[in-house]
Formats: C-alpha cells, sequence, structure tokens
C-alpha cells in the first residue's frame, strides 16, 4: 500500500486520495500525438490504488499492449481546498515530487 514519504524517507502525515491530473499541457507531446491544443486545461482523475512506491517491485503486463510513460511533476496538496484563490493553493503545497506516469495503449 502506498503511503506518501519525504525525500529522506520519512512517513509524511498525509491521507492518499485521488490524483487530480493535467492533461495535454505540454505542447512538444500535444504535437507528437496529432491532437489540437486545447483552450482550457484538461483534468482528468486516477484511483488511489494507482499509485505504487518506487522503491518496490513493479511489474508491467506484456501481454496488454504498449506502455505509455512520461515523467511528471507531482505536487502533494495538503490541505481541502474549494474555489481556492492562487494564494490558498500555494499555501495547502505540502511538498513536491517527481511521478512516473505509466499507461496501458
Amino acid at each position: 500500500m502506498y503511503q506518501h514519504h519525504n525525500w529522506q524517507g520519512a512517513l509524511l502525515d498525509y491521507p492518499v486520495s485521488k490524483v487530480v491530473c493535467v492533461g495535454s499541457n505540454y505542447a512538444k507531446h500535444i504535437k507528437e500525438m496529432g491532437s489540437a491544443v486545447p483552450e482550457e486545461p484538461v483534468l482528468f482523475i486516477k484511483p488511489e490504488t494507482a499509485l505504487c512506491d518506487l522503491r518496490q517491485p513493479l511489474a508491467i503486463p506484456s501481454d496488454f499492449g504498449s506502455v505509455h510513460h512520461e515523467v511528471e511533476l507531482a505536487v502533494l496538496i495538503g490541505a481541502t481546498l474549494r474555489q481556492a484563490t492562487e494564494e490558498h493553493v500555494r499555501k495547502a503545497i505540502a511538498g513536491y515530487g517527481v511521478a512516473l506516469d505509466l499507461t496501458l495503449a
């Protein structure tokens, strides 16, 4: 089961929840995929079960097609936000990390 840790490995006391992702935000990748640049941010959600600890072995199934991978910036939000101002969002950021996004294609 995934849990948040700091860069030194210490456990962080933040609940694990859904992952809110922003898609179609990298112009070069949009062009590679032959897609149009969206006028508004494209948001999608991954469940908490999609999270894994990269210090543990990761099994990638070979019989489900190819795996699309991207390295992403992860932002840990440490407070509930609703209709928040930029200042409230800045204050709610608990940390940053690197995420590996794997998608079966």
